[in-house]
């Protein structure tokens, strides 16, 4: 037993050693550990890294459903907004996203990529319908868009131009950055690059789009 606590009092010492001589190395490693731990723990998801391609069905490590069936694709996401002309002043005319719907009073509908961003006025949509089921919320709510690591800084510099201020930047443990501001209404906006979720950005965007010989355009 007495040799037992020697050889396992001999191993802790020598790996505080390695610690304390490679901090540099290790703390970092811990940090982003405990983030995917963290993530893990609140979001119910498995932090996975660039070249996993699949998560687990079902995600069979929290849900007990297993034999259920998936979503793979958000088609649509929303957020809302009483004035919808200034709404589509920025989304369109800061952010250069296309419009290619509106109602006056109700909504404007932009094509962001091959997805759809929904602004709604929720003082018509919360109204009973035959049509649509109501919806609606008061109160700043949260969306971000993905761009790429290296178009970060020019859309930090555009935005400033444009008059729009950055409430806060962040750059997450496993390497991803974002920037935080908000729209007209007050929505908290976030524009993101996709390895804040140990997403690869060809996933998101596909192959680097070439422009010449040596070079290529983000």
């Amino acid at each position: 037993m007495n040799r037992t606590r020697s050889s396992l009092f001999h191993y802790w010492v020598i790996g505080h050693q390695f610690v304390l001589r490679h901090s540099d190395l290790v703390i970092p490693w811990l940090v982003q550990l405990k983030f995917m731990v963290l993530m893990r723990s609140e979001y119910g998801v498995e932090a996975s890294r660039d070249n996993q391609k699949h998560s687990k069905p079902c995600f069979q490590g929290t849900n007990p459903y297993h034999g259920c069936m998936k979503v793979t694709e958000i088609l649509e996401t929303c957020i809302y907004a009483e004035d919808l002309a200034r709404a589509e002043e920025f989304y369109g005319g800061v952010l250069g996203l296309e419009v290619i719907a509106r109602q006056e009073g109700r909504h404007a509908f932009f094509r962001c990529g091959h997805r759809m961003f929904l602004v709604f006025n929720p003082a018509k949509t919360l109204e009973a319908s035959t049509e649509f089921p109501p919806h609606g919320s008061h109160g700043p709510a949260h969306a971000a868009f993905g761009v790429r690591a290296d178009e970060l800084p020019a859309w930090r510099e555009y935005l400033g131009k444009r008059g729009v201020t950055i409430e806060k930047e962040m750059t997450w443990p496993n390497g991803g950055r974002s920037l935080y501001f908000r729209d007209p209404a007050g929505n908290s906006i976030e524009l993101a690059t996709p390895r804040i979720w140990s997403i690869a950005e060809e996933a998101l965007f596909g192959k680097p789009r070439v422009v010449g010989r040596d070079s290529v355009e983000p």
